[in-house]
């Protein structure tokens, strides 16, 4: 749980500074329990919205093209961030690199 709220942290603020992509900007993080709230937590700027799966079936043909078309948008800019080597990304401390989880690309077939 620990490296996961780490790198769901990092990738957010690596989206952020690497895409154009609307992300949350996280304000404070701990991986750990040993906190004053005794548990892991994310606290992030509040993005409203609605839930795709909750209105597709009830918006019109146009609004659907216009979705599609921003998520088709979304993909393509993550598509452009380009990596070493295949894991999460997360900073082992303020100062370091990324980490990586997989040293071998190759053996992974898409």
């Amino acid at each position: 749980p620990a490296d996961k709220i780490a790198s769901e942290v990092a990738t957010m603020k690596y989206v952020a500074q690497n895409t154009s992509i609307r992300v949350p900007e996280v304000y404070d993080w701990d991986s750990e329990a040993q906190n004053d709230i005794k548990i892991p937590y994310i606290l992030m700027e509040y993005l409203p919205g609605t839930q795709l799966h909750k209105v597709l079936g009830q918006i019109e043909h146009e609004q659907k093209r216009s979705v599609l078309s921003q998520m088709v948008n979304v993909l393509s800019e993550l598509w452009k961030c380009k990596f070493e080597k295949l894991g999460c990304i997360y900073k082992k401390s303020p100062n370091s690199s990324l980490r990586e989880l997989f040293k071998n690309v190759q053996y992974f077939v898409l």
